[in-house]
């Protein structure tokens, strides 16, 4: 048995951890933040036009950086456009 056999045969074996936020019933829970790639989808303009309103604050809600990464939240977004939070 070759190294790559072992740890395929290893890998299976285990179970997957469960999500620390699972739902009882098993969903996926909701993120809490969107990113600026989804945010254009919800609001209907280009990624580009998305990214030079975060950086000049612009946008309905407030974007943030963690890393390279920006984020708006959920909550923030769905109260300026005025939809129901689930």
């Amino acid at each position: 048995m070759g190294r790559g056999d072992f740890l395929r045969a290893h890998k299976t074996a285990l179970p997957e951890p469960a999500a620390p936020d699972a739902e009882p019933n098993g969903a996926a829970p909701l993120r809490r933040t969107y990113t600026l790639s989804e945010v254009a989808g919800i609001l209907g303009m280009s990624r580009n036009a998305v990214y030079t309103a975060a950086v000049s604050n612009t946008l309905p809600a407030p974007a943030f950086r963690v890393g390279r990464k920006w984020l708006v939240s959920r909550a923030a977004l769905h109260r300026a456009l005025g939809i129901a939070d689930e």
